[in-house]
Protein backbone atom coordinates (compact mmCIF):
# COMPACT_ATOMS: atom_id res chain seq x y z
CA UNK A 1 0.00 0.00 0.00
CA UNK A 2 0.99 3.62 -0.85
CA UNK A 3 2.37 5.84 1.39
CA UNK A 4 -0.56 8.60 1.81
CA UNK A 5 2.30 11.38 3.76
CA UNK A 6 5.00 12.25 1.67
CA UNK A 7 7.59 15.30 1.00
CA UNK A 8 7.49 16.73 -2.23
CA UNK A 9 10.57 19.24 -3.66
CA UNK A 10 11.42 20.82 -6.47
CA UNK A 11 13.86 23.10 -7.70
CA UNK A 12 16.19 25.00 -10.35
CA UNK A 13 17.34 28.24 -11.35
CA UNK A 14 15.92 31.27 -9.91
CA UNK A 15 13.53 33.18 -11.92
CA UNK A 16 11.37 29.61 -13.37
CA UNK A 17 8.83 29.71 -10.80
CA UNK A 18 10.01 27.69 -8.09
CA UNK A 19 7.93 29.46 -5.34
CA UNK A 20 4.94 30.08 -7.91
CA UNK A 21 4.74 26.16 -8.98
CA UNK A 22 5.53 24.89 -4.74
CA UNK A 23 2.81 27.30 -3.56
CA UNK A 24 0.24 25.66 -6.90
CA UNK A 25 1.06 21.99 -5.63
CA UNK A 26 0.39 22.95 -1.80
CA UNK A 27 -2.71 24.86 -2.62
CA UNK A 28 -3.99 21.96 -4.52
CA UNK A 29 -3.50 19.52 -2.02
CA UNK A 30 -5.17 22.01 0.58
CA UNK A 31 -8.30 21.90 -1.70
CA UNK A 32 -8.10 18.18 -1.03
CA UNK A 33 -8.59 18.10 2.22
CA UNK A 34 -5.01 17.53 3.24
CA UNK A 35 -2.74 18.86 6.03
CA UNK A 36 0.36 21.07 4.13
CA UNK A 37 3.66 22.48 5.20
CA UNK A 38 5.57 24.83 2.77
CA UNK A 39 9.26 25.99 2.94
CA UNK A 40 10.87 28.20 0.55
CA UNK A 41 14.86 27.88 -0.32
CA UNK A 42 16.74 30.48 -1.88
CA UNK A 43 19.68 32.43 -1.97
CA UNK A 44 21.07 35.98 -0.91
CA UNK A 45 21.56 36.91 -4.89
CA UNK A 46 19.63 39.96 -6.24
CA UNK A 47 19.24 37.57 -9.29
CA UNK A 48 20.49 34.17 -10.50
CA UNK A 49 21.11 30.89 -8.30
CA UNK A 50 19.76 27.87 -7.16
CA UNK A 51 15.97 27.78 -5.57
CA UNK A 52 14.13 25.17 -4.21
CA UNK A 53 10.29 25.02 -2.78
CA UNK A 54 9.81 22.31 -0.30
CA UNK A 55 6.07 20.67 0.37
CA UNK A 56 5.06 17.84 2.98
CA UNK A 57 1.70 16.72 3.00
CA UNK A 58 -0.52 14.22 4.94
CA UNK A 59 -3.76 13.40 5.52
CA UNK A 60 -2.93 14.03 9.63
CA UNK A 61 -1.34 17.38 10.75
CA UNK A 62 2.06 18.18 10.11
CA UNK A 63 4.23 20.93 11.14
CA UNK A 64 6.99 21.25 9.19
CA UNK A 65 8.97 19.73 6.62
CA UNK A 66 10.22 15.87 6.67
CA UNK A 67 13.13 14.00 5.19
CA UNK A 68 14.06 11.95 3.59
CA UNK A 69 11.84 13.97 0.46
CA UNK A 70 9.78 11.72 -1.49
CA UNK A 71 9.66 12.90 -4.50
CA UNK A 72 12.26 15.15 -6.00
CA UNK A 73 11.90 17.47 -9.35
CA UNK A 74 14.88 18.51 -11.05
CA UNK A 75 14.67 21.11 -13.20
CA UNK A 76 18.56 21.51 -14.02
CA UNK A 77 21.30 19.47 -13.04
CA UNK A 78 21.98 21.69 -10.14
CA UNK A 79 19.02 20.39 -8.20
CA UNK A 80 19.93 16.35 -8.71
CA UNK A 81 23.08 17.22 -7.72
CA UNK A 82 22.47 19.22 -4.35
CA UNK A 83 19.57 17.18 -3.29
CA UNK A 84 19.58 13.78 -4.74
CA UNK A 85 21.14 12.53 -0.90
CA UNK A 86 18.25 13.68 0.31
CA UNK A 87 15.59 10.90 -2.01
CA UNK A 88 13.56 8.11 0.09
CA UNK A 89 14.93 4.80 -0.75
CA UNK A 90 11.82 4.45 -1.83
CA UNK A 91 11.17 7.47 -3.87
CA UNK A 92 12.01 9.30 -7.19
CA UNK A 93 13.61 11.79 -8.70
CA UNK A 94 11.85 13.55 -12.35
CA UNK A 95 14.51 15.00 -14.20
CA UNK A 96 14.47 17.43 -17.42
CA UNK A 97 15.21 14.32 -20.17
CA UNK A 98 18.33 16.21 -22.25
CA UNK A 99 19.40 18.44 -19.45
CA UNK A 100 19.66 16.98 -16.37
CA UNK A 101 22.38 13.74 -16.40
CA UNK A 102 21.30 11.53 -13.68
CA UNK A 103 20.48 7.72 -12.93
CA UNK A 104 19.14 5.34 -10.55
CA UNK A 105 22.27 4.26 -8.93
CA UNK A 106 23.13 7.57 -7.77
CA UNK A 107 19.87 7.44 -5.08
CA UNK A 108 19.70 6.02 -1.82
CA UNK A 109 18.34 2.24 -2.12
CA UNK A 110 15.42 1.37 -4.63
CA UNK A 111 14.91 5.12 -5.53
CA UNK A 112 14.13 5.55 -9.39
CA UNK A 113 14.72 8.70 -11.53
CA UNK A 114 12.31 9.28 -14.41
CA UNK A 115 13.86 10.95 -17.29
CA UNK A 116 10.44 13.42 -18.46
CA UNK A 117 11.35 15.74 -21.55
CA UNK A 118 9.93 18.95 -19.65
CA UNK A 119 11.55 21.24 -22.33
CA UNK A 120 10.57 19.37 -25.51
CA UNK A 121 7.31 19.53 -23.81
CA UNK A 122 6.83 23.04 -23.79
CA UNK A 123 8.51 23.22 -26.86
CA UNK A 124 5.82 21.63 -28.58
CA UNK A 125 2.99 23.39 -26.66
CA UNK A 126 3.97 26.42 -27.80
CA UNK A 127 5.18 27.70 -24.39
CA UNK A 128 8.15 29.42 -22.50
CA UNK A 129 11.05 27.54 -21.89
CA UNK A 130 10.36 28.91 -18.07
CA UNK A 131 7.08 26.98 -17.83
CA UNK A 132 8.62 23.77 -17.42
CA UNK A 133 7.83 24.37 -14.26
CA UNK A 134 4.27 23.83 -15.04
CA UNK A 135 4.84 20.56 -16.92
CA UNK A 136 6.84 18.99 -13.56
CA UNK A 137 4.19 19.51 -11.59
CA UNK A 138 1.82 18.07 -14.12
CA UNK A 139 3.69 15.17 -14.17
CA UNK A 140 4.04 14.97 -10.12
CA UNK A 141 0.66 14.81 -9.62
CA UNK A 142 0.55 11.64 -12.18
CA UNK A 143 3.27 10.23 -10.41
CA UNK A 144 1.63 10.52 -7.22
CA UNK A 145 -1.33 9.18 -8.35
CA UNK A 146 -3.95 12.27 -8.04
CA UNK A 147 -6.87 13.78 -10.27
CA UNK A 148 -5.80 16.13 -12.60
CA UNK A 149 -8.83 18.40 -12.12
CA UNK A 150 -7.80 19.76 -8.82
CA UNK A 151 -4.88 20.98 -10.39
CA UNK A 152 -6.64 22.73 -13.19
CA UNK A 153 -8.58 24.30 -10.86
CA UNK A 154 -5.65 25.82 -8.78
CA UNK A 155 -3.91 26.63 -11.94
CA UNK A 156 -6.49 28.52 -13.31
CA UNK A 157 -7.13 30.05 -10.08
CA UNK A 158 -3.51 31.06 -10.12
CA UNK A 159 -3.53 32.59 -13.74
CA UNK A 160 -6.72 34.10 -13.71
CA UNK A 161 -5.98 37.65 -14.12
CA UNK A 162 -3.28 36.52 -16.84
CA UNK A 163 -6.24 35.79 -19.68
CA UNK A 164 -4.70 33.71 -22.77
CA UNK A 165 -1.80 31.88 -20.08
CA UNK A 166 -4.76 30.24 -18.30
CA UNK A 167 -5.34 27.89 -20.61
CA UNK A 168 -1.63 27.49 -21.89
CA UNK A 169 -0.74 26.79 -18.18
CA UNK A 170 -3.28 24.15 -17.70
CA UNK A 171 -2.47 22.18 -21.04
CA UNK A 172 1.35 22.12 -20.50
CA UNK A 173 0.71 20.67 -17.26
CA UNK A 174 -1.90 17.78 -18.26
CA UNK A 175 0.77 17.26 -21.09
CA UNK A 176 3.46 16.19 -18.29
CA UNK A 177 0.19 14.57 -16.39
CA UNK A 178 -0.34 12.43 -19.75
CA UNK A 179 3.22 11.76 -20.77
CA UNK A 180 3.81 9.93 -16.33
CA UNK A 181 0.34 7.92 -17.40
CA UNK A 182 1.47 7.06 -20.72
CA UNK A 183 5.22 5.64 -19.64
CA UNK A 184 5.40 5.36 -16.16
CA UNK A 185 3.88 1.38 -15.45
CA UNK A 186 4.32 0.37 -11.78
CA UNK A 187 2.77 2.10 -8.62
CA UNK A 188 5.12 4.88 -6.72
CA UNK A 189 5.87 4.49 -3.03
CA UNK A 190 3.57 7.33 -2.25
CA UNK A 191 0.14 8.68 -3.26
CA UNK A 192 -2.34 10.79 -2.58
CA UNK A 193 -5.43 10.56 -1.06
CA UNK A 194 -8.03 13.51 -0.62
CA UNK A 195 -10.09 13.95 1.79
CA UNK A 196 -13.24 15.98 3.22
CA UNK A 197 -12.24 19.52 2.62
CA UNK A 198 -12.98 21.52 6.04
CA UNK A 199 -12.12 24.65 4.31
CA UNK A 200 -8.64 25.46 5.63
CA UNK A 201 -6.31 28.01 4.78
CA UNK A 202 -2.81 28.23 4.08
CA UNK A 203 -0.73 30.98 5.51
CA UNK A 204 2.75 32.08 6.00
CA UNK A 205 3.96 33.32 9.61
CA UNK A 206 4.19 37.08 8.18
CA UNK A 207 0.87 36.86 7.05
CA UNK A 208 -0.03 35.65 10.22
CA UNK A 209 1.45 38.96 12.07
CA UNK A 210 -0.36 40.82 9.62
CA UNK A 211 -3.21 39.78 9.89
CA UNK A 212 -2.75 39.65 13.74
CA UNK A 213 -2.30 43.30 13.34
CA UNK A 214 -5.53 44.57 11.43
CA UNK A 215 -7.02 42.65 13.69
CA UNK A 216 -5.41 44.77 16.52
CA UNK A 217 -6.54 47.62 15.37
CA UNK A 218 -3.21 48.81 14.03
CA UNK A 219 -3.03 51.93 12.21
CA UNK A 220 0.58 52.28 11.34
CA UNK A 221 2.75 50.16 10.08
CA UNK A 222 6.13 51.91 9.36
CA UNK A 223 9.85 49.65 8.27
CA UNK A 224 12.35 49.18 5.55
CA UNK A 225 12.32 46.12 3.47
CA UNK A 226 14.23 43.81 5.44
CA UNK A 227 14.53 39.49 4.45
CA UNK A 228 12.97 38.02 6.38
CA UNK A 229 10.26 40.48 7.41
CA UNK A 230 9.55 42.26 4.34
CA UNK A 231 6.49 40.23 3.56
CA UNK A 232 4.57 41.71 6.39
CA UNK A 233 5.20 45.43 5.06
CA UNK A 234 3.55 43.67 1.90
CA UNK A 235 0.45 42.36 2.87
CA UNK A 236 -0.13 45.27 5.06
CA UNK A 237 0.42 47.78 2.16
CA UNK A 238 -2.62 45.55 0.02
CA UNK A 239 -4.76 45.94 3.05
CA UNK A 240 -4.08 49.38 4.01
CA UNK A 241 -6.84 50.96 2.18
CA UNK A 242 -9.24 48.02 3.49
CA UNK A 243 -8.73 49.15 7.01
CA UNK A 244 -7.91 52.50 7.13
CA UNK A 245 -4.63 51.77 7.87
CA UNK A 246 -1.38 54.02 7.27
CA UNK A 247 1.79 51.85 5.57
CA UNK A 248 4.80 53.35 4.99
CA UNK A 249 8.40 52.52 2.94
CA UNK A 250 10.33 54.53 4.90
CA UNK A 251 14.09 55.33 3.91
CA UNK A 252 15.64 53.40 6.62
CA UNK A 253 15.01 51.46 9.75
CA UNK A 254 15.68 54.35 12.28
CA UNK A 255 13.08 56.15 10.23
CA UNK A 256 10.69 53.54 10.25
CA UNK A 257 11.13 52.64 14.30
CA UNK A 258 11.25 56.96 14.99
CA UNK A 259 7.76 56.69 12.41
CA UNK A 260 6.24 53.82 15.00
CA UNK A 261 7.63 55.42 18.47
CA UNK A 262 5.75 58.94 16.95
CA UNK A 263 2.60 56.60 16.30
CA UNK A 264 2.39 55.28 19.42
CA UNK A 265 3.04 58.45 21.23
CA UNK A 266 -0.12 60.08 19.59
CA UNK A 267 -2.19 57.25 20.63
CA UNK A 268 -2.22 55.26 17.34
CA UNK A 269 -1.57 51.41 17.58
CA UNK A 270 1.25 51.29 15.79
CA UNK A 271 4.60 48.51 14.68
CA UNK A 272 7.79 48.35 12.76
CA UNK A 273 9.79 44.83 11.80
CA UNK A 274 12.91 44.39 10.72
CA UNK A 275 15.44 41.33 10.58
CA UNK A 276 18.81 41.65 13.37
CA UNK A 277 20.84 44.40 11.40
CA UNK A 278 17.96 46.55 10.78
CA UNK A 279 16.73 45.72 15.39
CA UNK A 280 20.67 47.00 15.86
CA UNK A 281 19.90 50.07 13.85
CA UNK A 282 16.19 50.45 15.99
CA UNK A 283 18.15 49.88 19.07
CA UNK A 284 18.46 53.38 20.51
CA UNK A 285 15.36 54.52 19.92
CA UNK A 286 13.78 50.99 21.46
CA UNK A 287 15.20 52.18 24.14
CA UNK A 288 14.16 55.96 24.36
CA UNK A 289 10.45 54.16 23.83
CA UNK A 290 11.39 52.33 27.44
CA UNK A 291 12.36 55.50 28.69
CA UNK A 292 9.67 57.89 27.56
CA UNK A 293 6.78 54.86 27.95
CA UNK A 294 5.61 54.59 24.64
CA UNK A 295 3.49 51.95 23.45
CA UNK A 296 4.96 49.97 20.28
CA UNK A 297 5.47 46.44 18.33
CA UNK A 298 8.48 45.85 17.07
CA UNK A 299 8.81 42.81 14.81
CA UNK A 300 12.76 40.88 14.82
CA UNK A 301 12.29 38.81 12.37
CA UNK A 302 15.74 36.31 12.42
CA UNK A 303 18.20 35.39 9.97
CA UNK A 304 22.23 33.71 10.63
CA UNK A 305 24.34 37.12 11.63
CA UNK A 306 26.95 38.51 12.66
CA UNK A 307 26.72 41.48 10.47
CA UNK A 308 24.61 40.74 7.41
CA UNK A 309 25.61 36.65 7.76
CA UNK A 310 23.21 34.77 5.71
CA UNK A 311 20.30 36.60 5.15
CA UNK A 312 17.83 33.98 2.80
CA UNK A 313 18.65 31.23 6.03
CA UNK A 314 16.96 30.81 9.04
CA UNK A 315 18.30 31.08 12.65
CA UNK A 316 17.47 31.80 16.34
CA UNK A 317 20.44 33.64 17.41
CA UNK A 318 19.34 37.30 18.08
CA UNK A 319 17.67 35.83 21.50
CA UNK A 320 19.99 37.67 23.92
CA UNK A 321 20.02 40.26 21.88
CA UNK A 322 16.87 41.73 21.47
CA UNK A 323 16.39 41.14 25.31
CA UNK A 324 19.61 42.69 26.18
CA UNK A 325 19.47 45.76 22.92
CA UNK A 326 19.86 49.29 23.88
CA UNK A 327 21.66 50.42 27.26
CA UNK A 328 20.75 49.79 30.04
CA UNK A 329 17.75 48.53 32.48
CA UNK A 330 14.44 48.74 31.15
CA UNK A 331 11.55 46.31 30.78
CA UNK A 332 12.18 44.25 27.81
CA UNK A 333 9.03 42.25 26.57
CA UNK A 334 9.16 39.39 24.25
CA UNK A 335 6.84 36.83 22.51
CA UNK A 336 7.73 33.88 20.44
CA UNK A 337 5.22 32.45 18.37
CA UNK A 338 6.13 29.05 17.13
CA UNK A 339 3.87 28.69 14.25
CA UNK A 340 1.41 30.95 11.96
CA UNK A 341 -1.69 30.77 14.13
CA UNK A 342 0.58 31.87 17.10
CA UNK A 343 1.83 34.61 14.98
CA UNK A 344 -1.59 35.77 14.53
CA UNK A 345 -2.82 35.16 18.46
CA UNK A 346 0.73 36.50 19.61
CA UNK A 347 0.48 39.87 17.65
CA UNK A 348 -2.62 40.81 19.19
CA UNK A 349 -1.49 40.06 22.52
CA UNK A 350 1.75 42.28 21.75
CA UNK A 351 -0.42 45.21 21.29
CA UNK A 352 -2.25 44.86 24.15
CA UNK A 353 0.12 44.29 26.18
CA UNK A 354 2.05 46.91 24.44
CA UNK A 355 -0.85 49.72 25.43
CA UNK A 356 -1.64 48.34 29.19
CA UNK A 357 1.69 48.82 30.02
CA UNK A 358 3.09 51.78 28.05
CA UNK A 359 6.08 49.33 26.94
CA UNK A 360 7.78 48.39 23.90
CA UNK A 361 7.22 44.91 23.06
CA UNK A 362 9.27 42.91 20.51
CA UNK A 363 8.18 39.35 18.42
CA UNK A 364 10.79 37.63 17.79
CA UNK A 365 10.37 34.86 15.09
CA UNK A 366 12.91 33.80 12.15
CA UNK A 367 12.99 33.03 8.53
CA UNK A 368 12.02 29.55 8.66
CA UNK A 369 8.40 30.99 10.79
CA UNK A 370 7.67 34.31 8.86
CA UNK A 371 8.28 32.81 5.31
CA UNK A 372 6.87 28.80 6.06
CA UNK A 373 3.76 28.06 5.03
CA UNK A 374 1.24 25.50 6.37
CA UNK A 375 -2.55 24.56 7.01
CA UNK A 376 -4.53 26.44 9.07
CA UNK A 377 -8.20 26.53 10.81
CA UNK A 378 -10.58 27.86 12.84
CA UNK A 379 -8.64 31.39 13.15
CA UNK A 380 -10.87 33.31 15.26
CA UNK A 381 -11.48 36.34 12.93
CA UNK A 382 -14.66 38.16 14.98
CA UNK A 383 -13.78 41.53 16.39
CA UNK A 384 -12.02 42.35 19.95
CA UNK A 385 -11.89 44.70 22.16
CA UNK A 386 -8.56 46.09 22.64
CA UNK A 387 -7.16 47.15 25.79
CA UNK A 388 -5.96 50.46 25.65
CA UNK A 389 -4.58 50.49 28.90
CA UNK A 390 -4.60 53.89 31.32
CA UNK A 391 -5.62 56.47 29.07
CA UNK A 392 -7.03 59.38 30.42
CA UNK A 393 -10.60 60.63 29.91
CA UNK A 394 -10.28 64.15 28.84
CA UNK A 395 -13.17 65.27 31.21
CA UNK A 396 -10.77 64.42 34.05
CA UNK A 397 -8.13 67.15 32.84
CA UNK A 398 -7.45 70.53 34.06
CA UNK A 399 -6.64 72.98 31.28
CA UNK A 400 -3.24 75.09 32.11
CA UNK A 401 -2.04 72.98 34.38
CA UNK A 402 0.85 70.36 33.66
CA UNK A 403 -0.01 66.79 33.57
CA UNK A 404 1.71 64.14 36.16
CA UNK A 405 2.41 61.96 33.37
CA UNK A 406 5.16 59.81 35.18
CA UNK A 407 3.51 59.63 38.37
CA UNK A 408 5.38 56.92 40.45
CA UNK A 409 2.94 56.08 42.95
CA UNK A 410 1.29 53.76 41.24
CA UNK A 411 1.17 49.48 42.30
CA UNK A 412 1.28 48.30 38.73
CA UNK A 413 4.29 50.87 37.22
CA UNK A 414 1.69 52.25 34.79
CA UNK A 415 1.01 55.63 34.59
CA UNK A 416 -1.84 57.55 33.52
CA UNK A 417 -1.43 58.38 29.67
CA UNK A 418 -3.06 61.51 28.17
CA UNK A 419 -2.65 61.54 24.59
CA UNK A 420 -1.78 65.02 22.48
CA UNK A 421 -4.48 67.18 21.98
CA UNK A 422 -5.89 66.88 25.03
CA UNK A 423 -6.34 70.23 27.33
CA UNK A 424 -4.74 69.34 30.60
CA UNK A 425 -2.60 67.17 29.57
CA UNK A 426 0.48 68.66 28.54
CA UNK A 427 3.63 67.35 29.92
CA UNK A 428 7.27 66.48 28.78
CA UNK A 429 7.74 63.26 26.68
CA UNK A 430 11.75 63.17 27.76
CA UNK A 431 14.00 60.37 26.73
CA UNK A 432 16.03 61.80 29.73
CA UNK A 433 15.61 60.40 33.45
CA UNK A 434 12.77 62.50 34.61
CA UNK A 435 10.45 63.98 37.62
CA UNK A 436 7.06 63.30 37.39
CA UNK A 437 6.16 66.15 34.71
CA UNK A 438 8.91 64.62 32.59
CA UNK A 439 11.42 67.56 33.18
CA UNK A 440 14.77 65.98 32.90
CA UNK A 441 15.63 65.06 37.01
CA UNK A 442 19.52 63.80 38.08
CA UNK A 443 18.80 63.54 41.32
CA UNK A 444 19.46 60.02 42.75
CA UNK A 445 15.67 59.69 44.49
CA UNK A 446 13.46 60.19 41.21
CA UNK A 447 15.92 58.52 39.57
CA UNK A 448 15.26 55.21 41.56
CA UNK A 449 11.85 56.32 41.93
CA UNK A 450 11.29 56.13 37.99
CA UNK A 451 13.26 53.14 37.54
CA UNK A 452 11.68 51.04 40.11
CA UNK A 453 7.93 52.31 38.47
CA UNK A 454 8.69 51.24 35.36
CA UNK A 455 10.42 47.42 36.65
CA UNK A 456 6.76 47.07 38.12
CA UNK A 457 5.53 47.00 34.97
CA UNK A 458 6.85 43.70 33.75
CA UNK A 459 6.49 42.16 37.42
CA UNK A 460 2.82 42.76 37.28
CA UNK A 461 2.75 41.20 33.74
CA UNK A 462 4.02 38.33 34.42
CA UNK A 463 1.12 37.86 37.38
CA UNK A 464 -1.20 37.92 34.61
CA UNK A 465 0.87 36.31 31.41
CA UNK A 466 -0.58 32.51 31.18
CA UNK A 467 2.03 29.76 31.78
CA UNK A 468 2.45 27.39 29.06
CA UNK A 469 1.17 23.76 28.34
CA UNK A 470 2.92 21.21 28.59
CA UNK A 471 2.00 19.26 25.40
CA UNK A 472 2.14 15.50 24.97
CA UNK A 473 2.39 12.11 27.56
CA UNK A 474 1.96 12.17 31.27
CA UNK A 475 5.27 10.80 32.92
CA UNK A 476 7.79 11.14 29.90
CA UNK A 477 10.84 9.83 29.34
CA UNK A 478 12.26 12.74 27.93
CA UNK A 479 11.04 16.63 28.12
CA UNK A 480 11.85 18.76 25.22
CA UNK A 481 11.89 22.59 25.79
CA UNK A 482 11.99 25.59 23.21
CA UNK A 483 10.56 28.72 21.43
CA UNK A 484 9.78 29.11 18.20
CA UNK A 485 9.79 28.30 14.99
CA UNK A 486 11.16 24.67 16.54
CA UNK A 487 8.20 23.64 18.11
CA UNK A 488 7.13 22.27 14.39
CA UNK A 489 10.22 20.12 13.94
CA UNK A 490 9.34 18.86 17.56
CA UNK A 491 6.01 17.99 17.63
CA UNK A 492 6.86 15.72 14.55
CA UNK A 493 9.68 13.97 16.46
CA UNK A 494 7.63 13.11 19.20
CA UNK A 495 5.50 11.86 16.53
CA UNK A 496 8.24 9.41 15.60
CA UNK A 497 9.23 9.02 19.03
CA UNK A 498 6.14 7.62 20.48
CA UNK A 499 6.19 5.07 17.35
CA UNK A 500 9.27 3.60 18.64
CA UNK A 501 8.06 3.24 21.96
CA UNK A 502 9.24 6.32 23.66
CA UNK A 503 6.90 8.41 26.40
CA UNK A 504 7.92 12.47 25.42
CA UNK A 505 5.99 15.77 26.14
CA UNK A 506 6.89 18.84 24.98
CA UNK A 507 6.91 23.28 26.89
CA UNK A 508 6.99 25.48 24.23
CA UNK A 509 8.05 28.88 25.77
CA UNK A 510 5.76 31.67 24.10
CA UNK A 511 6.60 34.62 26.52
CA UNK A 512 10.80 34.93 26.56
CA UNK A 513 9.99 38.00 28.85
CA UNK A 514 8.53 37.94 31.01
CA UNK A 515 9.89 34.12 31.72
CA UNK A 516 7.44 31.55 33.05
CA UNK A 517 9.62 30.72 36.17
CA UNK A 518 7.21 29.00 38.38
CA UNK A 519 5.83 26.52 35.37
CA UNK A 520 9.31 25.92 34.26
CA UNK A 521 10.42 24.99 37.51
CA UNK A 522 7.57 22.40 38.19
CA UNK A 523 8.10 20.90 34.44
CA UNK A 524 11.65 20.60 35.39
CA UNK A 525 11.32 19.54 38.69
CA UNK A 526 9.25 16.62 37.48
CA UNK A 527 10.49 16.03 34.37
CA UNK A 528 13.18 12.35 33.99
CA UNK A 529 15.29 14.53 31.29
CA UNK A 530 15.34 17.73 30.04
CA UNK A 531 16.56 18.15 26.04
CA UNK A 532 16.54 21.72 24.89
CA UNK A 533 16.22 22.50 21.13
CA UNK A 534 17.32 25.96 19.75
CA UNK A 535 18.07 26.90 16.41
CA UNK A 536 22.09 28.95 18.02
CA UNK A 537 24.69 27.88 18.71
CA UNK A 538 25.04 28.83 22.97
CA UNK A 539 21.57 27.53 23.72
CA UNK A 540 20.62 31.39 24.42
CA UNK A 541 17.03 30.12 25.69
CA UNK A 542 18.83 27.61 28.19
CA UNK A 543 21.20 30.41 29.45
CA UNK A 544 18.11 32.29 30.19
CA UNK A 545 15.95 30.15 32.53
CA UNK A 546 19.86 29.27 34.12
CA UNK A 547 19.91 33.12 34.99
CA UNK A 548 16.21 33.09 36.20
CA UNK A 549 15.80 29.33 37.64
CA UNK A 550 19.30 28.13 38.28
CA UNK A 551 17.90 24.89 35.88
CA UNK A 552 20.44 23.50 33.46
CA UNK A 553 18.67 20.75 30.56
CA UNK A 554 20.34 17.47 30.42
CA UNK A 555 20.70 18.20 26.61
CA UNK A 556 20.77 20.96 24.45
CA UNK A 557 20.09 19.90 20.71
CA UNK A 558 21.27 22.83 18.94
CA UNK A 559 21.84 23.57 15.38
CA UNK A 560 23.17 26.84 13.66
CA UNK A 561 23.59 25.95 9.70
CA UNK A 562 20.77 28.64 8.91
CA UNK A 563 18.97 25.16 7.68
CA UNK A 564 15.96 24.65 10.27
CA UNK A 565 15.57 21.48 12.20
CA UNK A 566 14.34 18.42 10.82
CA UNK A 567 12.44 15.87 12.66
CA UNK A 568 14.87 13.21 12.01
CA UNK A 569 18.03 15.27 13.14
CA UNK A 570 15.75 15.17 16.92
CA UNK A 571 14.98 11.84 16.98
CA UNK A 572 18.27 10.90 15.88
CA UNK A 573 20.25 13.39 18.61
CA UNK A 574 17.57 11.84 21.26
CA UNK A 575 18.67 7.97 20.46
CA UNK A 576 22.22 8.72 20.87
CA UNK A 577 22.22 10.97 24.13
CA UNK A 578 19.95 8.12 26.11
CA UNK A 579 22.36 5.57 24.53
Amino acid sequence: MAHTTFDWKIGGPAGYGIKSVGAMFARALLRQGLYVFAYDEYPSLIRGGHNAYEVTVSPDPVYTTRRPVSLLVCLDQMTFDEHRHEVAEDGAAIINKGQVEASDNELPGNANVYAIPLDEIVEQQGGEKVMRNVVGLGASFALLGGEFAPLKEIIEFTFEKKGKEIELNVRLAKAGYDYVKAHVQHEFAYSIKPQKNPDRMIMSGNEGIAWGAIKAGCKMYAAYPMTPASSVLHNLAAQARNYQMVVKHCEDEISAVNTAVGAGYAGIRAMTGTSGGGFSLMSETYGMAGMMEIPVVLINATRPGPSTGMPTWTGQGDLRFVLHSSQDEFPRFVLAPGDTVQCFELTQVAFDLAERYQTPVVILTDKELAESYQWVENLDTKPRALDRGAVVDAKNLTPGKLFPRYVTDVPDGVSPRPLPGMAGGEHVANSDEHNEEGFSEEGSEMRVKQMDKRFRKIAEAAKHIPPPELEGDKNADLTFVSWGSTRGAILEAMKDLRAQGMKVNFLQIKYISPLPIQKIKDVFGKAKKVAIVEGNKLGQLAGWIREHTGLTPDYKILKYDGRPFFPDEIVTTVREELK
